[in-house]
């Protein structure tokens, strides 16, 4: 398990360092704020080929598309982001521009070329203070224990998780809570869907409580062994 006792903190230093992001920032300093900040995957922030759009009538939300492991019928899906959408989209772009040329890279050289990097940039340089030393996955497991403190779930944790990382089957979920972030208590919750319909990703938004029983059956027969997995 991996404890985060200033996690109050680690979201304020990730949301500075999104809003005051300019062409001096290299792209792994901001990628790995992207990464806490939407929980997509590391190619998925740097293949040059996903999108995230705005949504109406919510700033804490976004259409993302380009999702590296498919799930349900939609290319796109709606997320929830631990900062503004008009915040994230300006720092992505300003990456973008930095990481021009890999949108015709396949995702494993996309991984290949910034893998170490970025882990050189959270571990070494400690691009993002207050993180304790993890792998580059962990961000998505960090953002999954965010949104299930930050936002309204009625679902457990790990059907939260399948909902918001696009995972097609709760077992690839199970392996997200090895993270404990403190220090986010007393927080004004936010809703976790925005007040629009959501494209048909495959997910029934409002699923009642009734996969709980299956959900805590499926936890507690996981594994404890924390090991990096691309789910």
């Amino acid at each position: 398990v991996i404890v985060v006792e200033e996690g109050g903190k680690l979201i304020d230093r990730m949301q500075d360092i999104l809003i005051s992001a300019s062409s001096t920032n290299c792209a792994e300093h901001l990628a790995l704020s992207l990464l806490l900040a939407s929980g997509r995957r590391m190619v998925e922030i740097l293949n040059g080929r996903s999108t995230f759009e705005a949504v109406e009538g919510s700033e804490y939300h976004c259409l993302f598309g380009g999702q590296v492991k498919k799930r349900g019928k939609s290319e796109k899906y709606v997320i929830p982001l631990l900062c503004k959408f008009s915040e994230f989209k300006r720092a992505f772009d300003i990456m973008r521009t930095k990481t021009q040329g890999t949108d015709v890279l396949s995702n494993a050289d996309v991984n290949k070329l910034y893998h170490m990097k970025l882990r050189r940039q959270l571990n070494v340089k400690k691009g993002l203070p207050y993180m304790p030393n993890c792998k580059i996955h962990d961000l998505r497991a960090a953002y999954a224990s965010a949104v299930f403190i930050l936002c309204e779930c009625k679902d457990t944790f790990a059907r939260t998780c399948m909902d918001i990382l696009g995972h097609e089957s709760i077992h690839e979920s199970l392996s997200y809570n090895h993270i404990r972030l403190l220090g986010l208590e007393g927080v004004e919750k936010r809703p976790l869907r925005p007040a629009v319909p959501l494209p048909d990703c495959g997910f029934d938004p409002d699923a009642s409580s009734s996969h709980d029983i299956e959900d805590r059956g499926a936890e507690a027969g996981q594994s404890s062994d924390n090991i990096e997995s691309e789910a």
